[in-house]
């Protein structure tokens, strides 16, 4: 949510806010929501706000699109994040799971279906858009985001195969 209320489905991403010009609360006699684009997004994927932007996994799961309003359109757009480096995604299968951490640097996280890592670095004041693979020696089956003072600290669950046994590790970057 922001100055409206962003909702993602399969089918589309769609806009909720008060039919007033002014900044009124949302109430069942004053609700229009309207589709912006028709992308959809995955379920197991929640989007991110990062600055003026959402962050989200489109419906197949293979791409990151950013959702941003156009003032001079008078729309929502859902630029294609992934569009120079498309074999990042697909390499690992698709979007599983996705966090965000703002500090020190602004990294888009997303785990993918066969426990591979990938992140974007996304900087969208400075225009980077930088994807990158991270290769942990293992499967991760879940992430998250921990703010800890000046930096967010990455954690993950890691399953992999020592000597000839399944272990798992709670581990952090």
């Amino acid at each position: 949510s922001a100055q409206t209320l962003l909702i993602g489905t399969l089918s589309g991403e769609w806009q909720a806010k008060s039919s007033s010009a002014t900044q009124e609360p949302i109430t069942p006699a004053n609700l229009v929501v309207q589709q912006h684009v028709s992308h959809g997004s995955v379920s197991t994927v929640r989007a991110q706000r990062i600055g003026y932007s959402t962050l989200f996994a489109s419906r197949a799961g293979n791409k990151i699109r950013e959702l941003v309003y156009d003032f001079g359109l008078d729309t929502f757009l859902a630029k294609d994040l992934t569009i120079i480096s498309e074999h990042i995604l697909r390499q690992g299968g698709f979007a599983y799971r996705a966090v965000y951490a703002q500090e020190p640097n602004s990294i888009y996280w997303v785990v993918l279906t066969d426990g591979t890592l990938a992140a974007l670095t996304f900087e969208k004041d400075q225009e980077v858009y930088a994807w990158h693979r991270h290769d942990v020696g293992g499967i991760v089956e879940s992430i998250a985001v921990i703010p800890n003072g000046q930096y967010d600290q990455v954690w993950m669950a890691v399953k992999r195969t020592i000597n000839g046994g399944t272990v798992r590790y709670v581990e952090v970057f």
